[in-house]
């Protein structure tokens, strides 16, 4: 159910269809992208959100194969050895995440004829951090990095595990499917640890505008935000402008969980009259 009547005129029924043909991967969501066109009031936000689709980052199975592939080309490069080496999942003993569903399609682009062997694949950060030995290779690993707050809040617990034990690793790099490039900055700061990606990403706005124009466009998606429900279960919208803590990222991996980093407007299940909505992407909360 809408918050108003259809409004799709014929103008906007030439975008959608443009927008469908030019992104093949919006097919199955021609509902959403309706009630999305009936949130706009004015052509600028239906521009804008033109601009931001068809700026999108979406993996599909096909390109995830690939980017396997290029992780696996990376490992070969440092010069890991490979019965010392594990990549690790930093998700949480009872957390099933982006980085263990991520790991899982990874591990099977690793040759197991020269010694590769699934406990070679850790599940979480936590059986890892009491179980590693000394002069290991640990790679941890996340399928996506957003604002690199959360990686690095892991990655130093475990880290500080790791010295706990008196462990002393051969050592430690960081890699996922995809990355904000301000996250990797901010992470690398705080942890003093590489981040290798084959897929750095802009954000959707910021960093392709003058400061002027992206503030006008930002306002155009906060006006669009004024019409979503300021909650939503535990979730405040307010965190989720502009994608969590402004990270205006356009990006999602098929079948995954939508990042909280995305745009909201793109996948936040509520408008303001408390009536859920059609989404693009979903997100299991």
């Amino acid at each position: 159910m809408n918050i108003a009547a259809p409004k799709v005129d014929e103008d906007a029924f030439n975008e959608l269809f443009q927008l469908v043909n030019t992104n093949l991967w919006l097919k199955n969501y021609q509902s959403a992208l309706i009630d999305l066109w009936n949130l706009c009031d004015v052509i600028e936000q239906r521009a804008l959100l033109s601009e931001l689709i068809n700026r999108f980052t979406i993996i599909s199975s096909y390109e995830m194969a690939n980017i396997c592939r290029t992780i696996v080309k990376q490992t070969e490069k440092w010069g890991v050895v490979v019965g010392r080496t594990f990549f690790v999942a930093i998700a949480d003993p009872d957390e099933l995440d982006g980085s263990t569903a991520g790991l899982n399609i990874l591990k099977n682009k690793f040759d197991p004829t020269i010694g590769w062997k699934e406990s070679h694949f850790i599940p979480n950060l936590a059986k890892a951090a009491y179980e590693v030995n000394s002069n290991s290779d640990i790679v941890l690993f996340d399928d996506f990095i957003g604002t690199g707050k959360k990686f690095s809040r892991k990655a130093n617990w475990f880290m500080n595990k790791i010295s706990e034990r008196g462990i002393k690793l051969s050592s430690l790099r960081v890699c996922t499917f995809a990355a904000m490039e301000f996250g990797i900055e901010n992470f690398t700061n705080e942890t003093k640890l590489e981040v290798f990606t084959p897929m750095p990403l802009k954000k959707g706005i910021s960093d392709h505008n003058n400061q002027e124009v992206a503030n006008q466009k930002k306002l155009l998606m906060q006006q669009l935000e004024n019409k979503l429900s300021p909650k939503f279960k535990k979730l405040r919208l307010s965190d989720h402008s502009l994608g969590y803590n402004g990270s205006e990222s356009l990006f999602n991996i098929h079948e995954f969980n939508c990042p909280n980093n995305v745009f909201p407007i793109f996948w936040w299940p509520m408008l303001s009259n408390n009536i859920s909505r059609k989404t693009v992407f979903s997100r299991a909360r």
